[in-house]
């Protein structure tokens, strides 16, 4: 009998790279939104350390313009926070997204093997018939042979 040969094997490979894509994509996805949080996570605490180191000054003596100066930079601060803030959760959207096309990548593929495995399994089994149809015939050709070189004994 032939050999196996699954038809769709390039359209399962096609589906194995897409979903290899995939994972690859979700990946960097996940490293942009740690770079994020670890941005937004650096911006706080600036903003902290910045927020206690002003109310300290605040008890000694500041003009007004030195106060103005520190309002202005923690309110620059708080901006690039809230700008940051944004970037993560645009990150974790781009995270989410990419898991979703990973999942409908996977499924796809995973189709494809399941099909791919019940053709198999179905030459496998029709392998194993013609087997055994070739050994039943083998045996049933000694057997008969096996007779006819048997002489039989006739009593004259």
């Amino acid at each position: 009998m032939k050999r196996f040969v699954f038809p769709l094997e390039r359209v399962l490979a096609y589906r194995r790279q897409v979903e290899l894509e995939r994972r690859r994509s979700l990946g960097l996805a996940v490293k942009v939104l740690s770079q994020r949080e670890s941005e937004l996570s650096a911006i706080g605490s600036q903003v902290d350390a910045y927020r206690a180191q002003l109310s300290e000054m605040s008890s000694g003596r500041l003009s007004a313009r030195e106060l103005g100066l520190y309002r202005s930079y923690l309110t620059h601060l708080e901006t690039q926070m809230a700008r940051s803030s944004q970037w993560v959760k645009d990150a974790r959207a781009a995270v989410d997204a990419r898991r979703a096309e990973l999942v409908a990548a996977a499924r796809e593929a995973k189709v494809l093997e399941k099909l791919k495995s019940r053709d198999r399994a179905r030459y496998d089994y029709e392998v194993s018939r013609e087997e055994a149809r070739d050994l039943d015939e083998i045996g049933t050709v000694g057997f008969l042979a096996g007779r006819e070189a048997v002489p039989t004994e006739e009593t004259t």
